[in-house]
């Protein structure tokens, strides 16, 4: 081997080390660069999952909440009616009462 062979080879080899260099050089600096990023971005998936859960624990608390006031609704609507027709036929008897009041009242007079 000659001495143009040989420094052309440490040449290349020379060459070979400083593209892997340059080239971890760079993936150290993207990482540090992109790291931040990646952790907020990390943080914000985190906070809308959390925010997912809580929404989806909301929505079923109102079809609780909703379903529960429907039946109190459909008991209370029962005995309201109920309630309601006791209020009309002592309505009635006081019309009646109050027309046999008159009638009495006005054959008197």
């Amino acid at each position: 081997m000659t001495l143009t062979k040989v420094t052309a080879m440490i040449n290349n080899i020379i060459a070979v080390v400083h593209e892997v260099w340059v080239s971890g050089m760079a993936a150290i600096v993207t990482y540090v660069i992109l790291f931040p990023i990646r952790s907020a971005w990390q943080s914000v998936g985190e906070r809308f999952k959390n925010a997912m859960d809580t929404l989806n624990a909301v929505h079923q608390e109102l079809i609780t909440q909703r379903t529960n006031c429907l039946a109190t609704l459909q008991q209370e609507g029962e005995k309201q009616t109920e309630v309601l027709k006791e209020i009309s036929n002592t309505l009635t008897d006081i019309h009646v009462d109050q027309s046999r009041t008159l009638g009495i009242i006005e054959g008197r007079g």
